[in-house]
């Protein structure tokens, strides 16, 4: 369900007292976690199979959740709270919708999609707060959608919808939506009229546009991608971002290569977490510096003559610095006193990078290094060795050269990473096979020869 507001307290969101009941669970081991991501927060968790069976049965015993398969559809649930339907088809499945007073309906593996299902829906779920499509096969959303008054969840993530109708802007509650991987290319006016939005998801692998005076009054957008752009002009994008004052997750990916992101005329998202640049960078847009809640970033295809690592290593809660082709340079200098909290770095595909230096006290909390495709980086930094926290290291795709230095017995860099926990090699073998092997595999020192 939603947090209600009668139990947020002082400065906290909803998002801190959902995160708070989340970790009350896992403390009392009600709740597994099964996936941490990269800054410490909680991506995936899963219940005990007998908690489960205790959670279902309490659930069905207080009509709080419905979970309807092929075998259930003449019990479909008049008064349960939340219905998941899966693995169903829809022809069946709209014959025993009825009236009811259900929350949130979740589709998972609907066959088929009709018009006459989704009537159903609009015409018999007056009260939804939350519906989640993703993966159904639908193409269209009705203007029936905007009778759905209470709606604060809508995902559309993974279908063929292609448009949105104009009756989304009667849905004042929505305070989630979710387009990512749809088939839609532009964003209609109405959603400037959703005076609650708050968590805008919109990226995909088709054209996406965003024009002048569309999501300019978002407050706060969880994700904002814009995926192979049809952009007239920059600035309109640069000002639809600035208007949305509060961002978590930023993506601008061009749609080729070559395509430079023009960026300057942006002012800073203060608050941003995440930010991925895709597309080529005559310099680092000058906001970047004031990023000081930035825990991760990623440059691909920036191809900058020289990456600014003083800057980007003043950024005090960095937790993740990725360079895919970022930089046509030839040397990158890592020097103390940057960087205070990296545990990721992964550089990939710099393509004239001939030597990488690492100063004694730098990057000392990082954990994870991963070093791809630099063909012309023959050696590794000898300081390497000082990193104590490192405890993997991956090397893929580098020359044989560099990969016989790092090997025990025969090669004079081994004593760089004897200490390193967890070495991993990936090359590409005469058929064409991309293999893994551990630094100390007998048989690596014949697979480069």
């Amino acid at each position: 369900g939603f947090v209600k507001q009668q139990q947020l307290q002082h400065d906290a969101t909803a998002e801190d007292v959902a995160r708070q009941s989340l970790t009350q669970l896992i403390n009392k081991n009600l709740v597994h976690v099964e996936l941490v991501d990269f800054d410490g927060v909680v991506r995936e968790c899963r219940v005990h199979g007998l908690m489960h069976e205790l959670i279902l049965s309490k659930s069905d015993e207080l009509n709080f959740f419905f979970q309807t398969s092929p075998t259930q559809l003449t019990n479909l649930n008049q008064t349960a709270r939340h219905i998941s339907i899966q693995n169903i088809g829809s022809n069946n499945l709209s014959s025993t919708i009825r009236s009811s007073k259900a929350h949130s309906i979740i589709f998972f593996e609907v066959k088929e999609f009709p018009k006459s299902l989704l009537m159903s829906i609009f015409a018999n779920f007056k009260l939804l707060k939350e519906l989640d499509f993703e993966g159904a096969p639908l193409d269209r959303l009705p203007e029936e959608l905007g009778n759905l008054l209470h709606l604060k969840y809508l995902s559309v993530r993974d279908t063929k919808v292609k448009t949105l109708p104009k009756s989304l802007s009667e849905l004042h509650k929505l305070e989630t939506l979710d387009l990512k991987r749809s088939r839609l290319h532009q964003l209609p006016f109405e959603i400037n009229k959703l005076s609650n939005l708050k968590y805008f998801i919109a990226y995909s692998d088709t054209n996406f546009q965003i024009r002048q005076g569309r999501v300019g009054k978002v407050e706060e957008s969880k994700k904002v991608g814009n995926h192979q752009p049809e952009i007239r002009r920059w600035d309109a994008l640069c000002n639809a971002i600035e208007q949305m004052s509060l961002h978590q997750s930023l993506q601008i990916i061009s749609a080729k290569e070559e395509e430079p992101l023009q960026l300057q005329s942006m002012s800073s998202p203060l608050l941003l977490y995440c930010l991925r640049l895709q597309g080529r960078l005559e310099k680092l847009p000058h906001w970047i510096s004031d990023l000081k809640c930035l825990v991760r970033i990623r440059l691909l295809w920036s191809q900058l003559s020289k990456i600014p690592l003083n800057i980007l290593g003043e950024l005090p809660k960095l937790l993740e610095l990725f360079l895919y082709k970022g930089c046509n340079g030839t040397q990158l200098h890592f020097e103390s006193g940057y960087f205070p909290a990296l545990k990721i770095l992964i550089l990939e595909k710099l393509d004239r990078l001939n030597r990488l230096a690492i100063d004694e006290n730098a990057l000392h909390l990082v954990e994870h290094l991963f070093i791809g495709s630099c063909q012309q980086l023959k050696m590794l930094p000898s300081d390497i060795c000082h990193m104590k926290c490192l405890s993997v290291f991956e090397v893929s795709l580098m020359s044989k050269e560099f990969v016989r230095r790092m090997l025990p017995g025969v090669g004079e860099d081994h004593w760089k990473v004897q200490n390193i926990a967890n070495v991993h090699v990936y090359i590409i073998n005469t058929e064409q096979q991309y293999l893994a092997y551990k630094l100390g595999d007998s048989t690596l020192l014949d697979s480069i020869n």
